[in-house]
C-alpha cells in the first residue's frame, strides 16, 4: 500500500515540472533605428525538445486598443509586419520603423502562453540617424589663424556626442553645444573656435547612439610668407634707389652741368645697384666678373675723352 502511493506521487510531481519549463518571451534585436526594419523574437521553449516550427500570434495595445496584427505565423498587414517562424522561435518585422511603434505593448502568444512587454524608447537601444548626408550639416571658416567648425543636427536620437582633436590633442571640453528635446527626439548644434591653427589635421567625429559619423577632417598647410615678404620690402627699396638716383641725374643734366662728367657717376651707380640689390630676382644672371671687364674701359674711355 505504502509503495502504490510514493509511485503515484512520482508521476504526479513529473506532471508538474513538465508544466512549468514552458516559457515565451520576447526581445528586441538592437540597436532598433527608426526608418529601417525592426525585428521582435519570441522565443517559446517547454519540455519537449523537437518541437519544431514555433506557432505564435502577435498582438498590439495602442491607446488602449487591442489590435492583433500576426495570427497563426501570418500577418495581418503584409505591408506593415512580416513573421518569420523558426525553431522554437517566432519573429515578428515591424516595417519603418516609426514613433508610432515605441512605447506601446507588445504580446506573443503560443499554446496558450503568452508574454507582453511596452517596447519603451530609451537612449541604449534606439536610434535615430541623420536623415540629411552628414557632411551637408557641417560649416566652417577660416578667419586668420582661428579655425570655426559648427554641425547642426536638425532631429536625432539619442543625444549626440561629438569629439574633436587637432593634430592629436583632444579638444573635445571646448565644444559648445546647445541641445533641445523636439517630442521624441533631439535637435543638437555643436561648435568649436581653434586659435593659431598651424599645419595639421583637424577631425570631428559625432556618436549618435552606436553609430560613429566623420562630421569633419580638414588638413591644414600654410605657406612661408617670410623670405617672400623680404624680398618685397628689398625690391621696393631698390626701386627708390633708382628712383633717387635718376632723378639726381636729370636735375643736374637741367643745371647744365656737363653730362658728360656725370654720365659716369650715374652708369656705375645703376650698374652698382642693378647688380647687388637686383640679380637675387633674375633667374638667369650673367657672370659678374665679365660685366666688370666690358665696363669699366668703357666708363674709364668715356673720361679720358672728356
Amino acid at each position: 500500500m505504502e509503495c502504490g502511493l510514493i509511485v503515484l506521487t512520482v508521476v504526479i510531481t513529473g506532471g508538474i515540472n513538465a508544466v512549468d519549463q514552458t516559457k515565451i518571451e520576447w526581445n528586441a534585436v538592437t540597436p532598433m533605428v527608426f526608418g529601417t526594419d525592426v525585428r521582435l523574437v519570441c522565443n517559446i521553449s517547454c519540455c519537449s525538445r523537437n518541437q519544431g516550427t514555433a506557432q505564435a500570434s502577435w498582438d498590439i495595445l495602442r491607446d488602449k486598443i487591442s489590435i492583433n496584427v500576426a495570427a497563426n505565423s501570418h500577418s495581418r498587414d503584409i505591408s506593415k509586419y512580416e513573421v518569420l517562424v523558426g525553431e522554437n522561435r517566432c519573429s515578428l518585422v515591424i516595417k519603418n520603423f516609426s514613433q508610432t511603434d515605441v512605447n506601446i505593448s507588445y504580446t506573443c502568444t503560443s499554446n496558450f502562453k503568452s508574454y507582453t512587454k511596452v517596447l519603451e524608447i530609451n537612449e541604449d537601444e534606439f536610434e535615430l540617424q541623420p536623415m540629411e548626408d552628414i557632411t551637408t550639416l557641417a560649416h566652417d571658416e577660416l578667419d586668420g589663424s582661428t579655425y570655426r567648425l559648427c554641425v547642426n543636427f536638425t532631429k536625432v536620437y539619442p543625444k549626440p556626442k561629438c569629439f574633436v582633436q587637432y593634430n592629436g590633442k583632444d579638444l573635445t571640453y571646448d565644444i559648445q553645444h546647445q541641445t533641445f528635446k523636439s517630442g521624441m527626439f533631439y535637435s543638437s548644434y555643436q561648435t568649436i573656435a581653434i586659435n593659431n591653427v598651424k599645419d595639421g589635421n583637424i577631425r570631428m567625429t559625432c556618436m549618435i547612439g552606436k553609430s560613429k559619423y566623420v562630421v569633419k577632417e580638414k588638413e591644414f598647410m600654410f605657406k612661408d610668407n617670410s623670405t617672400m615678404s623680404k624680398k618685397v620690402k628689398m625690391m621696393a627699396m631698390v626701386i627708390v634707389i633708382l628712383s633717387f638716383i635718376v632723378i639726381l641725374c636729370v636735375i643736374t643734366h637741367i643745371m647744365n652741368i656737363t653730362w658728360i662728367h656725370t654720365r659716369g657717376f650715374c652708369a656705375i651707380s645703376l650698374i652698382y645697384i642693378i647688380d647687388v640689390y637686383l640679380s637675387p630676382f633674375v633667374s638667369v644672371q650673367p657672370e659678374r666678373g665679365k660685366q666688370t671687364e666690358n665696363k669699366i674701359p668703357l666708363l674709364a674711355e668715356n673720361t679720358h675723352t672728356a
